[in-house]
């Protein structure tokens, strides 16, 4: 929420125009609000009084107007770059950053479904997804919440928030819980100072997360129990810190109907405070008890660039 809108200037992800993606904030110069720099073209209005220069002195030497003429026939004068930002424009996020105006990021909390119909490819491609949205997160200064989920209460969830995730829940495997010992927490040996410490401290989080993905409950499928989690999160954060997340729910929509409760508090997080639940779908069709819990639907239908019969 608030992740693409306008607001205080800060670093943050450069976009680009690209028709057919979500509104974002792009840079146009037919909203003139401030002067970027400097750049080479061929407009008169915004050029540089160095370049009047040529003409003004043309009368003397005649030939600097011809290559006044030629600068500007070539697109080569030196030229003010007024520019503005335009709204609700169909833009694609860049890796790229730059000084721009950006709304507060809000934290995402993800919720990934490792129940047995997930197995095989579709569980690989939903993790690969998962992981990309982290790294996505990571770059955008957002805070992440990762609940991987199976059967009742067969839910274990990892906060990447902090410089070291934290793993919590139980039931998930040995080896998820391993790394939740502190004698493996990346957060210890991000505090020191030395370089060295903090790349063992970032290899140490990556395995955490790493590890965290590579398990599965390979159970049944309950919903509920991740759901209430993540509301409390969001209802429960006495920081605000969580209060303006979304929720993403990566599954193959294999899913029961959630209890009636669950659904009626989603929805009013949904009207009031303008949650949004966006559900991944990485199976072959979108089924009703899925709709009836997101606000967005995406669907994964790209099983042509893997070579395996994932049905």
């Amino acid at each position: 929420r608030g992740s693409r809108g306008r607001g205080p200037k800060r670093l943050a992800n450069a976009e680009e125009f690209r028709s057919g993606n979500p509104e974002g904030l792009v840079t146009s110069n037919l909203v003139i609000e401030e002067t970027a720099g400097v750049y080479r073209s061929g407009e008169i209005m915004n050029m540089l009084p160095s370049e009047a220069s040529l003409l003004a002195a043309s009368k003397r030497r005649p030939i600097l107007k011809q290559l006044w003429h030629s600068r500007r026939s070539e697109r080569s004068l030196l030229s003010y770059e007024r520019v503005g930002w335009m709204e609700d424009e169909p833009s694609n996020v860049l890796d790229v950053m730059e000084i721009r105006p950006s709304g507060v990021q809000g934290p995402i909390i993800l919720c990934l479904d490792t129940s047995a119909s997930m197995a095989g490819q579709r569980e690989v491609v939903a993790k690969a997804l998962v992981l990309e949205c982290i790294r996505g997160a990571k770059l955008q200064q957002r805070k992440c919440y990762l609940f991987a989920f199976s059967g009742k209460e067969e839910v274990q969830e990892l906060d990447l928030s902090s410089t070291g995730g934290t793993v919590a829940g139980g039931g998930y495997s040995a080896a998820a819980e391993a790394v939740a010992s502190p004698a493996s927490s990346a957060s210890a040996l991000m505090e020191g100072n030395d370089a060295t410490d903090r790349r063992r401290g970032r290899e140490l989080a990556m395995k955490e997360l790493l590890d965290f993905l590579s398990c599965s409950f390979e159970g049944g499928t309950d919903i509920n129990e991740p759901i209430k989690r993540s509301l409390d999160l969001l209802c429960n954060d006495t920081d605000k810190e969580w209060s303006r997340a979304d929720i993403l729910i990566v599954t193959d929509s294999e899913i029961p109907p959630a209890d009636a409760e669950l659904r009626e508090k989603l929805e009013y997080q949904v009207r009031e405070h303008e949650l949004q639940v966006h559900g991944l779908v990485v199976g072959p069709r979108k089924t009703a008890n899925l709709r009836e819990l997101c606000t967005e639907l995406h669907i994964f239908d790209e099983w042509n660039v893997i070579k395996a019969d994932v049905y």
